[in-house]
């Protein structure tokens, strides 16, 4: 998993944030979840989670991400 972030924010600001899953394996791989450390004070929102350009089904802020699958080669992008 790759991010990206600003280096510096000021109270208020928004801070973009990408990271992009990869399987470069041979082979599928199942029950994939993402999470990551928001530090405290952080606020999401809620309606901001894109998974390659769209919304998933079914996300809430703070809580871990179930993906499913990647396929072999396969990327994901999220924002």
């Amino acid at each position: 998993m790759l991010r990206t972030t600003v280096s510096t924010v000021a109270l208020g600001d928004a801070v973009p944030y990408q990271l992009t899953l990869v399987n470069d394996g041979g082979s599928v791989i199942t029950d994939v979840v993402l999470a990551d450390y928001v530090p405290n004070g952080t606020i999401i929102n809620p309606d901001s989670l894109r998974i390659n350009g769209s919304p998933p089904a079914s996300s809430k802020p703070g809580e871990p991400l179930f993906i499913g699958s990647l396929q072999a080669g396969q990327t994901m992008n999220g924002s």
